[in-house]
């Protein structure tokens, strides 16, 4: 009998369809480690899904001198979230329901809905944290700029004399800049600096 694999974080192996895939710790008890590919494994090495399991499975350890020829070399396989998985992870150390800080949106929708359990990583559906929000006037605003941000990112403050209701700088060249971060009307988006002057605005506009 050929026997079983010691897996480990950090480690690299092969699957049964000879794809080479990386192990990450991963706090779950039914399955501790994410794949650089994507998948959830087992302690034994077995992915998450029921749908071709047998081509995912890891089967053997990777070693680098067993590939000796510069034809045989095969890369390691990574999911197109790989990064966002990484990010995931992290949340997994700190929460037991780390799923609900997360949302998801598939290719042909328009909104993003909170995730009701681990993501899958599908390829064609996008994933990301939740952004952080406040409220103003019973409004719900993404949260505006604590921290300055790199030397020359355009930043998006609230300008409610504007008829588009903000203005913008490039962080570094401005003067003032880092006054309107301390403001806290600050954004890097526009939609939100927007979306912050219509909050504000909705606590002395006159209503009609």
């Amino acid at each position: 009998m050929k026997p079983s694999l010691d897996f480990t974080a950090g480690k690299t192996y092969f699957t049964k369809s000879g794809d080479k895939v990386t192990l990450s710790e991963f706090k779950d008890c039914i399955y501790p480690f994410l794949g650089t590919n994507g998948f959830y494994y087992t302690s034994k090495g077995g992915v998450h899904i029921d749908n071709e399991k047998s081509n995912y499975d890891l089967v053997t350890e990777y070693e680098e001198e067993e590939e000796e020829e510069e034809e045989s070399i095969s890369v390691i396989t990574y999911c197109p979230h790989y990064e966002l998985m990484l990010e995931y992870i992290k949340d997994c150390a700190e929460s037991q329901t780390p799923w609900l800080s997360w949302e998801h949106k598939g290719c042909y929708e328009n909104t993003w809905g909170t995730l009701s359990q681990h993501p899958n990583w599908q390829k064609d559906v996008s994933y990301r944290r939740k952004v952080k929000t406040i409220l103003i006037n019973g409004f719900e605003v993404p949260e505006p700029l604590r921290v300055a941000p790199e030397w020359g990112t355009i930043v998006y403050f609230v300008d409610i004399l504007q008829d588009e209701l903000f203005d913008s700088f490039t962080y570094g060249i401005m003067k003032g800049g880092d006054d309107l971060i301390k403001l806290g009307l600050s954004h890097l988006a526009k939609d939100a600096a927007i979306r912050h002057a219509q909050a504000l605005l909705s606590l002395t506009k006159e209503v009609k």
